[in-house]
């Protein structure tokens, strides 16, 4: 098994603050800081993945909702593309070939 399947695990597999590693895991306290910090920079994708997903684990949004803090995009005429890309999805012909049994 590679090294990287044996140290990490996907979402889906975290215990989060129930885990016995949640005081030292990174991946908690980034999120926390994040929940804290005061001015958050970060790319759009980052951006419309929290607004639309959140925290699960905690039932609450990574970062402030929209009408709770001041948002300046940068470049911010590529940020209808980048929400329409994060909501496509993305199949190959082949794969559809195959999954529609033609």
């Amino acid at each position: 098994v590679p090294l990287r399947m044996r140290i990490t695990t996907p979402a889906s597999g975290c215990a989060g603050r129930r885990c016995s590693y949640a005081a030292q895991c990174p991946v908690l306290k980034a999120r926390t800081d994040v929940r804290e910090a005061q001015i958050v920079v970060t790319n759009h994708a980052l951006l419309l993945s929290s607004l639309s997903l959140g925290d699960a684990e905690n039932g609450q949004p990574l970062i402030a909702p929209p009408s709770d803090m001041l948002l300046v995009l940068d470049e911010g005429h590529h940020i209808a593309g980048v929400a329409i890309d994060q909501g496509a999805a993305n199949l190959p012909l082949d794969e559809m070939a195959k999954r529609t049994g033609r």
